[in-house]
């Protein structure tokens, strides 16, 4: 009985640090995974809201900027976004190299952020690229390229990672880009660690093993 226990440990030590999965497209986040996803676009929010140091819905804000908070600025596209006002205090202005952290509680098991990023500066327009990291409890976890065309003034890209087992800390850095252009988030989302569903195939697993122990049990 011991040794079934010690197997049915082992397995679910597995399965909790199970390798970290990788998302570069929204549409490829599977069912269990998008159907449950919490996603924060702050579309409730008024312009100018600031965000740094607050912790709202569980999630705290913070940034390394040292020119202005971190704020909700205004509507680009369909979405809200999140950026810094202007050195003049009437417009915004948009990243460039801070780290931007956000802090969950409880932990989560997924992370996805989109991006919002033009590729023009002035009358002119270009191909071009940015390169952004995220880091997860301090430790770095994947790097992300979005590349734009001569015509993408918006330049939609997304990062997800799953089989986060409850991280608390993620890190945002844009780390390179080809060109002047714009970098906003315009959403985050997220699922709480205890809301990640088990794969069905562990419960006819577990299921078989304690079988087997019952068996093993009436048999002794």
């Amino acid at each position: 009985m011991r040794s079934l226990i010690f197997l049915i440990l082992i397995f679910i030590s597995t399965i909790v640090h199970a390798s970290i999965s990788v998302y570069n497209k929204y549409e490829d986040l599977e069912d269990d995974i998008s159907s449950r996803i919490i996603i924060e676009n702050w579309s409730s929010f008024p312009v100018n809201t600031v965000l740094e140091g607050q912790i709202i819905n569980g999630i705290s804000y913070n940034s390394s900027s040292s020119n202005s908070p971190l704020l909700v600025g205004s509507p680009h596209g369909a979405s809200w976004l999140l950026g810094y006002l202007s050195e003049d205090g009437v417009g915004y202005r948009s990243f460039s190299t801070e780290t931007l952290t956000f802090n969950f509680s409880p932990g989560i098991d997924f992370f996805g952020v989109s991006l919002s990023q033009g590729n023009q500066s002035g009358n002119s327009s270009y191909d071009g690229f940015s390169v952004w990291d995220i880091s997860l409890d301090d430790q770095y976890v994947a790097t992300a390229r979005a590349d734009y065309g001569f015509n993408d003034f918006t330049g939609e890209a997304f990062l997800g990672l799953s089989n986060l087992n409850s991280v608390n800390k993620v890190d945002i850095r844009r780390m390179f880009s080809t060109a002047n252009i714009v970098w906003d988030i315009r959403d985050i989302s997220y699922l709480p660690a205890s809301e990640v569903p088990l794969p069905a195939g562990i419960y006819l697993f577990l299921s078989g093993l304690v079988g087997l122990g019952l068996m093993r049990g009436r048999n002794a």
